[in-house]
């Protein structure tokens, strides 16, 4: 299970047998908090991801930990790639092709609930 927290939103996600999810609503600047949680709810790895708009688009892992990711003011879709090492850390990386989307896919994949 994932779960991304900004501001007072706490938002859980099932990861697909594919573990590939499509989430909306996030906010296009500022940090949100990436957990990769186990099945009791306790968290395996957690990142904060610094978003940002600029001239392009990008997402890296900093030397501080942190993901970075900024995109145009155009962006609507962003295919992002996250990593969970043996040490608990979380990398930080853009797809360079977008994932295809079923509405099958997502149906299978709904957002699991809030807290």
């Amino acid at each position: 299970m994932v779960q991304l927290s900004f501001g007072d939103t706490d938002s859980n996600y099932r990861m697909g047998a594919a573990e590939v999810f499509q989430i909306s609503g996030l906010p296009r600047s500022g940090e949100v908090l990436l957990s990769v949680l186990d099945q009791q709810k306790r968290p395996l790895g957690t990142m904060t991801l610094s978003l940002s708009e600029g001239a392009v688009i990008d997402a890296v892992t900093g030397e501080d930990g942190i993901g970075h990711i900024m995109l145009r003011e155009d962006t609507e879709v962003l295919p992002l790639s996250f990593s969970l090492t043996d040490s608990g850390s979380i990398q930080c990386g853009l797809w360079l092709t977008k994932p295809e989307f079923t509405e099958q896919q997502w149906n299978k994949e709904q957002k699991a609930g809030n807290n």
